[in-house]
């Protein structure tokens, strides 16, 4: 009698935890799944967001190694040169600024990129020749020191975790 209660004691408190078990390692399951997609398209976002900011940089300092060679007198620009040159600055600043929005611990080192791009951009419209240049070496060399910065943050957020 007193071995059939506790057979039937063990019985139900052993199935009661391995369904607990069950659930729990499910609901552990769903939660790590979901945190590895997660996980996965910050990554994905990141790099896509990483690449369109390389290429964007790249397509604004191929610009402006013309107006630097304006700033030395070695070179004239055009309507269309500044054009470009504000159009390269608009899509470097909006890439940046998608990767402030998704990620907000980078937004000091994007708030000072744009304030170099649009220093740079301003500095480039009034310059007329080497005479007047110094702003903008002095905005280009900004620029640079930003971009860095702003880069190397970029890639330490890439490499931390949980990323």
């Amino acid at each position: 009698m007193i071995m059939n209660k506790i057979v039937r004691w063990l019985r139900v408190h052993l199935l009661a935890a391995l369904t607990a078990t069950g659930l729990v390692g499910a609901a552990g399951g769903a939660v790590i799944n979901d945190f590895t997609s997660w996980r996965n398209a910050n990554r994905d976002f990141l790099k896509a967001q990483t690449e369109a900011s390389l290429k964007a940089d790249q397509d604004l300092i191929d610009i402006l190694r013309k107006f630097s060679n304006k700033a030395l007198g070695k070179e004239t620009t055009t309507p269309d040169d500044l054009k470009t040159l504000q159009a390269n600055i608009a899509k470097s600043y909006l890439v940046a600024s998608a990767l402030k929005d998704r990620i907000p611990s980078l937004k000091t080192d994007i708030d000072g990129y744009a304030d170099a791009l649009f220093a740079l951009q301003k500095t480039a419209e009034k310059m007329t020749g080497p005479a007047d240049a110094q702003a903008f070496v002095e905005a280009v060399s900004a620029f640079g020191d930003r971009r860095q910065t702003f880069q190397k943050r970029i890639a330490g957020v890439q490499t931390s975790w949980p990323l």
